[in-house]
C-alpha cells in the first residue's frame, strides 16, 4: 500500500474502533496532520468522512496543509 492508502486505512480503522468502543458518549477525535500523504481525491473523501463524524462528536484537526482551507469556512490562521 502507498503511504496515502495506509493513512486512509488507519483513519477508517480509528473511526470504526471508536464507534465500537464508545457507543453512547463518543470522545473527541484529535488529529495532527493526518492527511500529509493524501492526494487531492483522497483528501476530499477523508474530509467528507470527518465532517460526517463531526455530526455526533467533536473533531479537532491540527494542520499546516493549506489544501484544507477550501473545505472549512473561516479557518484560523495563526501565522
Amino acid at each position: 500500500l502507498s503511504s496515502g492508502a495506509r493513512d486512509q486505512l488507519f483513519l477508517a480503522m480509528r473511526l470504526a474502533l471508536a464507534g465500537e468502543l464508545w457507543k453512547e458518549q463518543l470522545p473527541p477525535f484529535i488529529l495532527d496532520d493526518p492527511f500529509v500523504n493524501f492526494d487531492d481525491d483522497r483528501l476530499s473523501l477523508a474530509v467528507k468522512t470527518l465532517q460526517q463524524a463531526a455530526g455526533n462528536r467533536q473533531v479537532i484537526l491540527l494542520t499546516h496543509d493549506r489544501r484544507l482551507a477550501r473545505f472549512f469556512p473561516g479557518p484560523i490562521n495563526l501565522q
